[in-house]
């Protein structure tokens, strides 16, 4: 399986306000909002960033890049795992983002596009064409961010609840 990678130019989202799904990436050479996820390397091998986040709408993709860009700068430009855990770990900010929701996440380690879906049917079709895809549906939102980071591997994943109660531990 080849591994791609992110363009040096993808095309990012402005203009007026949109109603679809486009993504936020966090981390990497090429933050910010798009239409669509860049083609991004996936799989355990690949290192814990760039994330994609799959936002409902433009106006929650703002939201979400707002919020998690200013923690992002914070880290090292290439941060080891457990430095990536501890720094998002122990931000309100990213436990407290998607908190009034009821629905699931689902992190896609690998398939195509990789990242955290919102919807099952997106992370599902995400699969297809995979022989060894690696997901789950996870309650909360750091779950979700936790398992990129760590890329699935269950050792890896923090084992104390976070506030909210939640607890990654698989």
């Amino acid at each position: 399986m080849g591994e791609a990678r992110i363009p040096r130019k993808p095309r990012k989202m402005d203009g007026p306000v949109a109603t679809h799904k486009c993504w936020v990436i966090i981390g990497g050479e090429n933050p910010g909002i798009y239409p669509k996820c860049p083609a991004m390397r996936c799989g355990r091998s690949s290192p814990p960033l760039p994330i994609a986040i799959q936002c409902l709408s433009l106006t929650e993709a703002k939201m979400v890049n707002d919020r998690l860009q200013p923690i992002m700068q914070q880290a090292p430009s290439n941060p080891h795992t457990s430095d990536l855990i501890k720094i998002l770990g122990q931000s309100k900010v990213v436990h407290q983002l998607f908190s009034n929701q009821t629905s699931n996440f689902y992190p896609v380690v690998v398939g195509q596009p990789a990242g955290i879906h919102r919807t099952k049917e997106s992370a599902l079709s995400s699969l297809q064409g995979f022989a060894f895809p690696c997901w789950q549906e996870m309650p909360t939102f750091w779950d979700a961010l936790a398992f990129m980071i760590v890329k699935g591997i269950k050792e890896l994943l923090p084992d104390a609840p976070n506030d909210e109660g939640s607890s990654i531990l698989l």
